[in-house]
């Protein structure tokens, strides 16, 4: 292996330092494109969702109405879903999806944009719906063959950060968007992309012990 190689690092370097910036998801195996925001890859942006649920699903009400909503509003991140909803949901269909645990007072939402790609959003307790997602946390799941082995490779390219977690998944990010965190797992087809705008909050998820877990 050669020197400096980023998946030998102990604690990588940026976790203190991150910059918020403008969010940006995978959908292949390509290197995610510099300064795109988040879900443009995915061929829309989070505007373009927010107004469609505005326009299309303004006569719903959500939170605690959630149970009225159709299902195909559900898959489409316009609703807000508790904690049990959000899981009876994802096991009713089926899905793969991984978010980093259930955080207290939180709610969520499930965007589901194309097969094999879902996205869980946190909306803590003062958030709405309707507010800017670069707000709080967003966890996507892809699924996609050798996934460890390119996140491995993405993490030896220059412009990368990278590590093997204490769960032996290789996670890398880019050193100018710490906030964007993404974790090839070890012996399965699946990548996860952790976004957070806390300080060091995306890197600390990815790092430690038992944060990535399979829902349902």
């Amino acid at each position: 292996m050669e020197p400096n190689n980023p998946l030998e690092m102990d604690d990588p370097a940026g976790a203190g330092d991150a910059d918020l910036r403008s969010v940006g998801l995978r959908s292949s195996e390509t290197a995610p494109e510099k300064g795109k925001p988040i879900f443009r890859r995915l061929g829309i942006t989070i505007f373009g969702i927010v107004l469609v649920g505005v326009l299309v699903f303004s006569g719903f009400y959500i939170g605690s109405h959630s149970n009225r909503a159709s299902l195909a509003q559900k898959m489409a991140g316009t609703v807000v879903l508790s904690e049990e909803n959000l899981k009876k949901l994802i096991k009713s269909q089926h899905l793969t999806v991984y978010w980093t645990g259930a955080v207290v007072g939180d709610s969520y939402t499930l965007f589901i944009p194309k097969s094999g790609v879902a996205v869980v959003r946190y909306l803590p307790p003062e958030s709405k719906i309707t507010d800017s997602s670069t707000g709080s946390r967003l966890v996507a799941t892809y699924l996609l063959k050798n996934a460890f082995s390119l996140a491995k490779k993405e993490s030896l390219k220059p412009d990368n950060l990278g590590f093997i977690n204490i769960d032996g998944n290789a996670v890398y990010y880019p050193k100018t968007k710490p906030t964007n965190v993404v974790v090839g797992l070890k012996g399965l087809d699946v990548q996860i992309e952790i976004y957070d705008p806390g300080q060091g909050q995306s890197v600390a998820l990815a790092l430690f012990r038992g944060q990535i877990q399979k829902i349902g």
